[in-house]
């Protein structure tokens, strides 16, 4: 459409979708749980079992365990499709290739699983899955504990299960399960932050651990683990109290792009612009030997990193090789600064965005720069805040508040073809305490603490209900998710 914008006659021409309560936009994604979306698992209990490592020997706090799988495939199988489920995060790959991340942010007793595709080389009759999970022990800004008193979960669970041929493998006893003592982390700063800083011993695991000729036969074997309530049989396989049916998580996963930051003359690594996501640094350093970043999104002059900034480190532990070592957790940034100890080289520094994927031909454009600046600028703030979650900063806590999200669902639903986040986090946020109000941030400390809450949030939140009705044009329940609905909507006057 052509028309002016506040009435200062410049001509503005803008391709973006206008609401409509008649019905979809044509060629939208499907949710994954919508009618229509195709499924290879059969409904009902997982043949995957929950398995998990001997961690006794960690510390309390966050723990880290590493597994490994072996999957039997026909002959001429080019991938096999599998879903899994774990607590507290997962990294998985098929022959040492990189294939999920998840699970995304929920509130546990609604935890979802997800649903990936395995690669499978060519002539290979099996496929070799690694899986590298953590357990974060402690309320963070993006996760909540499950209730465990009476169930095995209490120390993390991983579960996986794997469609070959007309056969369903997954998890169990025959897998390799290690606990990486390596891998901690700092208790968070302060609440606001909720974060410490990483540390991360790269004696703990060899670079080449997720490879298919890597030889895991000195590793421990997985621990099996059942999952129970109070007056119930145990189950050592999904779904299993306290996570309940663990549905697929409906939200298209993300698409990874790799930012190459560039060293400064001052010695900080920068970027060009505000990016998320994790950050992998090739480094050399000697055994023993730390190489620690900073990363903070408020610089200097010459690019380093401003003393008054909210800034977050990750300390790497040398094995004797270069290697490129990964940060557990992901970041907003601007800026890297690198501590080397002696001997010890830093030879580039990249960041993995796994941003919620911007599809589709809505654009803008007028005869004012400014104008389509701050178009620009505002489709990639919304971009950076889209992670598992709508949250509300990148660069610091990474919260989904349940007010916030409603600025950012507006901007999705106006200007991405891919409405599956903007749906997903309505349904997400609907998490309401026994009094009918919802949680100022959910599935994570501000939930699970129930610290304090805003009433005004749970307003945003019909608000975004509305906005799906308008848009999606289904009913308001089927808005959020095909065949699922909040539990408790807030009423007026528990909302004021």
């Amino acid at each position: 459409m052509t028309g002016g914008l506040g009435g200062d006659g410049v001509d503005a021409q803008v391709a973006s979708q206008n609401p409509s309560g008649a019905g979809t936009r044509p060629g939208r994604p499907r949710a994954a749980d919508e009618p229509g979306s195709e499924s290879s698992f059969a409904p009902g209990r997982w043949t995957g079992r929950w398995v998990w490592a001997d961690v006794s020997s960690l510390p309390a706090g966050r723990r880290v365990v590493a597994l490994r799988g072996r999957l039997p495939v026909p002959p001429g199988t080019t991938s096999v499709p599998a879903r899994v489920v774990a607590d507290s995060r997962y990294v998985l790959w098929a022959d040492g290739v990189e294939v999920g991340r998840g699970p995304g942010r929920s509130n546990p007793r609604r935890m979802r699983h997800d649903v990936v595709e395995l690669p499978v080389a060519d002539g290979a009759t099996e496929v070799v899955v690694a899986a590298l999970v953590v357990h974060y022990g402690s309320p963070i800004p993006w996760w909540m504990p499950a209730p465990t008193l009476v169930t095995a979960f209490h120390d993390g669970m991983f579960a996986l299960e794997a469609v070959v041929g007309d056969e369903v493998v997954g998890t169990d006893a025959t897998w390799r399960a290690l606990p990486v003592p390596g891998f901690t982390s700092d208790r968070p700063k302060d609440f606001v932050i909720g974060r410490g800083d990483e540390r991360l011993d790269l004696r703990s695991l060899p670079a080449d651990w997720t490879a298919s000729g890597f030889d895991d036969a000195s590793w421990p074997t997985a621990v099996e683990l059942a999952g129970r309530g109070i007056g119930e049989p145990s189950h050592h396989q999904p779904p299993a109290y306290p996570y309940g049916p663990l549905d697929r998580r409906p939200v298209t996963p993300p698409t990874p792009e790799d930012v190459v930051l560039r060293l400064e003359p001052s010695g900080t690594w920068t970027a060009d612009r505000i990016v998320v996501g994790t950050v992998r640094v090739d480094l050399e350093a000697p055994e023993g030997v730390e190489v620690t970043i900073r990363v903070g999104e408020l610089t200097e002059a010459d690019g380093r990193l401003r003393e008054d900034g909210h800034t977050f480190g990750t300390t790497f532990v040398g094995d004797g090789t270069r290697r490129t070592a990964e940060t557990v957790d992901a970041y907003g940034l601007l800026a890297v600064e690198v501590t080397a100890g002696e001997g010890a080289t830093v030879h580039g520094i990249t960041v993995a965005e796994r941003l919620h994927p911007v599809v589709g031909g809505a654009s803008f454009a007028c005869s004012d720069p400014v104008l389509d600046r701050i178009w620009e600028v505002g489709r990639r703030t919304v971009s950076i805040c889209s992670l598992d979650a709508y949250v509300d900063c990148p660069t610091r806590e990474q919260r989904a508040w349940t007010g916030d999200h409603v600025v950012h669902q507006m901007v999705d639903l106006a200007t991405n073809d891919d409405w599956t986040l903007a749906r997903w986090q309505t349904l997400l946020t609907a998490s309401p305490r026994p009094d009918g109000m919802l949680p100022m941030a959910v599935s994570g400390d501000a939930e699970a603490t129930d610290i304090a809450m805003i009433p005004d949030w749970a307003l945003h939140w019909l608000h975004g209900l509305h906005n799906l009705y308008r848009y999606v044009g289904d009913p308001p329940p089927r808005a959020c998710s095909a065949g699922s609905s909040p539990t408790s909507t807030p009423t007026a006057a528990s909302s004021t």
